[in-house]
Order: C-alpha cells, then structure tokens, then sequence
C-alpha cells in the first residue's frame, strides 16, 4: 500500500511541474525602432541652452509606447536619432497612433549641428541648429 502511495505522489508531483512549466508561454512584449513623421523646434540656441524638437511618430497598436531615442554620433556636430518604440502585451488593437514627445538638445560650443532623425534606414528628417 505505501508504494501504492509513494508511486501516485511522484505521478502527481510529474504533473504539477510539468503543468505549470513555461512551454506554452507566449511573450508578446517587444521593442521596435519607427520612423518620425515630423521634427519641430528652434533653429538656433546658445551653448549650453536646452532646446526642445517636438518629434512625432505613429505607434502600429494602443499597445505601443514611447521607449527612448537611439542616438549615434555620425561626425563632428553630427548625430542619427532613431525613435524606439516598445509595445506591451498580447491583446492589442491594431490601429495607427500618432504620439509626439520632446527631443531635448543642448551642445556645450558654439557651432552648427545636424541632427538627423530616422525616417527608414537611407531617409532622415535632418534639423540644424546652429549653437552660439
């Protein structure tokens, strides 16, 4: 009788870990890098004057957010930003959002600087500033 019991325990422990293990765990969260559809702010500051660049984009779901801006230095006063997105969750309505949130710019020397906003991979909204 006891390894009648002992062998129901090890099939039942065998099916509680087995049932809650993460095979059929679908994770829907991603983060994804979109095209502006428009930059706008000042075309001119003073060294170290933070500036702000209204940048709009469109997120594909009610999902979709903001997450950060990808910056890479290109050359001298040069920079590519490309917006990235992270979208949270499974139950999404697929439906195009506009968004806007604000770039902040600010150089320490005076010069000209050109930023360049991603579009699609060879496209650019590109803004100078020219800093004095």
């Amino acid at each position: 009788m006891k390894a009648i019991k002992k062998i129901m325990l090890v099939l039942i422990s065998i099916a509680l870990f087995t049932g809650c293990s993460n095979e059929n765990y679908v994770n829907c969260d991603q983060t994804l890098a979109v095209g502006v559809e428009d930059v706008v702010g000042p075309a001119t500051a003073t060294i170290n004057q933070i500036i702000p660049l209204e940048v709009t984009f469109v997120v594909g779901s009610n999902c979709g957010e903001f997450l950060s801006f990808d910056e890479i230095t290109t050359a001298t006063n040069e920079k590519t930003i490309t917006v990235m997105t992270k979208y949270e969750g499974c139950a999404c309505n697929l439906i195009a959002i506009t968004k806007t949130v604000n770039y902040s710019f600010s150089a320490a020397t005076a010069g000209t600087y050109v930023l360049k906003f991603t579009i699609t991979n060879n496209t650019f909204k590109t803004i100078t500033v020219v800093v004095t």
